[in-house]
């Protein structure tokens, strides 16, 4: 019996977990990952985090060791572009090297980050963090930098802010909104974090945008759109990504931001599926499309989607979470913070932990809450599984801290 040739385009969370859960299931079809990158598929977070702090090694943040990949006779082509993903002829075509066919197809290639456009600054002169390289540039360059300017108050810029920070750094973060992670942290939550970054000596420039700039034997010269100046030794952008469709030109795979696919993982075009962050897929949840960009969605999705494209028929309506460390701060994020009528918080201080809950109908749409530590863990992932029940929640209970959200489930 002939086995489908599978390739697995990418080299994330989602391409190596797409490996991880075709081979659960299929252990004789011939397998090939490819990634731009040199390297075996790695953990994003602590690129930001435990790297910069030097507590983490690059090469301990890989996923599966290389006899993963052997054991499971995966073939791969690392430090392979792709510059076409031919889907009529089911070929991938590269800029040095022969093309490779394949039956089935999961692009797992991510998301890449937005570039600032900044007026006389060259575009070399701004450092962005995404992969391996990234990370390592940006450590050396701080070596040697005294004040750093990070553009974009989301998660990214205030993880970065926050490590570099730690490593005796003079930050200041300039954000265009007038408040910081506004996308998806209440105004109560981020104005707690950026109290925290500000008692650690960050300075925060917001409602704020850098309209020009230039860079004089290693010294930055910024002109900000309130008409003042900075002078720094290295600038930082971290203004949000968006979904990798590079080598996708191609008008026979629906898209919208991101590939569109089913809740099964699968595209418009017959066995091609995509997982994690290039996928904006169908939420049976929340009957909508939706894109993820975190750790967990990366790897769960990339498992389902990759035992879908040997056979299986799995739903993937998994409720998201995501979470960020900042100093000693952790912030976790359940479910979707959209489209709700009513909100209830729960706690009153950092120490105990602070959650804000969204409902509608009664039901749990999402929750958001920071601690010091994790002590918010197990009321966020309660409220994922209720989400998921649907089920309708006595405000009462939820409110108050001293109360397990266990009382809410049916017995």
């Amino acid at each position: 019996m002939a086995h489908s040739s599978i390739v697995v385009l990418g080299g994330g969370q989602a391409a190596a977990n797409a490996i991880k859960g075709i081979r659960s299931i299929d252990a004789k079809s011939p397998v090939s990952l490819v990634s731009e990158e040199n390297y075996l598929p790695y953990e994003r977070p602590p690129l930001s985090k435990k790297y910069i702090l030097g507590t983490k090694t690059l090469d301990s943040c890989e996923f599966f060791p290389s006899d993963f990949y052997s054991g499971n006779d995966v073939a791969l082509f690392l430090g392979s572009k792709v510059t076409n993903v031919d889907l009529a002829t089911h070929r991938l075509e590269f800029e040095d090297r022969a093309s490779l066919p394949f039956d089935k197809l999961v692009i797992a290639t991510g998301s890449k980050n937005r570039r600032l456009q900044i007026r006389d600054l060259p575009d070399d002169a701004v450092l962005y963090l995404r992969n391996r390289d990234d990370a390592e540039r940006i450590v050396e360059k701080a070596k040697a930098s005294r004040h750093i300017v990070i553009i974009g108050g989301g998660f990214i810029g205030l993880e970065l802010a926050a490590s570099l920070t730690s490593i005796q750094k003079h930050i200041t973060v300039i954000e265009a909104s007038n408040r910081l992670m506004s996308r998806s942290i209440p105004t109560e939550i981020s104005s707690l974090i950026g109290q925290k970054h500000e008692e650690r000596g960050v300075e925060f420039r917001l409602d704020t945008k850098v309209v020009s700039g230039a860079v004089d034997n290693s010294r930055y010269s910024l002109e900000l759109s309130d008409g003042s100046q900075l002078s720094c030794d290295m600038v930082i952008g971290g203004v949000g990504v968006e979904p990798n469709l590079d080598a996708m030109d191609n008008k026979l795979i629906e898209k919208e931001n991101g590939i569109r696919t089913d809740e099964y993982g699968k595209t418009s075009v017959e066995g091609v599926y995509a997982a994690g962050d290039v996928a904006n897929f169908w939420h049976p949840l929340y009957e909508s499309f939706i894109r993820l960009e975190s750790f967990k969605h990366a790897q769960n999705h990339g498992i389902n989607s990759g035992k879908n494209a040997v056979g299986a028929n799995l739903i993937y309506d998994d409720v998201p979470w995501m979470w960020s460390d900042q100093y000693d701060l952790n912030i976790q994020l359940s479910g979707i913070v959209s489209n709700y009528d009513e909100c209830v918080s729960r706690g009153d201080s950092l120490v105990d932990g602070l959650i804000y809950f969204y409902l509608k109908k009664g039901t749990i749409k999402g929750a958001c809450g920071v601690s010091v530590g994790p002590k918010i863990g197990r009321v966020i992932r309660a409220s994922g599984m209720l989400s998921a029940s649907k089920i309708v929640v006595d405000i009462d209970i939820l409110k108050n801290p001293k109360s397990n959200l266990k009382e809410l489930f049916p017995n």
